[in-house]
């Protein structure tokens, strides 16, 4: 067998569902070929406003966790025919690292990610999560990329 557990790194782009049916492609080949799919969820900070002895204060922003559970019940349909096992983890923090950390603590063997094609400006001043991923994964990365340029 070349891969026991393949992570899917799933943003819910059309290059994460690339990813992802190449990781069912890849592991119909085994049925004992087990995939990792994650969502690292996106946080928006909120402002609070109140009024204090008349005047108008602001709070502390309040982080709230945005979108994760219809992302993680698309990829639950894509993967539910599939006779392999499978898990789906909805996480939070900072992408690369998150799916770094998860490949090493889980024993992925494999990760599949898109690679969103961001500018180079965009790319040099934020970096890249599939960047950094394949800079600091032990394990073999297959970046998806968008054949339409």
């Amino acid at each position: 067998m070349l891969f026991t557990k393949i992570l899917v790194a799933y943003d819910g782009s059309q290059l994460s569902d690339l990813a992802l049916q190449k990781a069912i492609k890849l592991a119909q080949w085994d049925s004992k070929i087990e995939i990792h799919v994650i969502h690292v969820g996106t946080y928006r900070m909120y402002l609070k406003e109140y009024k204090l002895a008349g005047e108008m204060k602001q709070s502390i922003t309040i982080p709230v966790l945005e979108g994760g559970e219809e992302i993680i019940l698309k990829i639950k349909q894509s993967l539910k025919p599939l006779a392999n096992p499978w898990r789906t983890y909805l996480l939070k923090g900072y992408p690369g690292k998150v799916i770094v950390r998860h490949a090493e603590q889980y024993h992925c063997d494999l990760i599949l990610i898109g690679n969103k094609g961001a500018s180079k400006w965009k790319e040099w001043l934020l970096g890249s999560v599939s960047w950094y991923v394949v800079q600091h994964s032990t394990v073999p990365v297959l970046v998806i990329k968008n054949s339409k340029k």
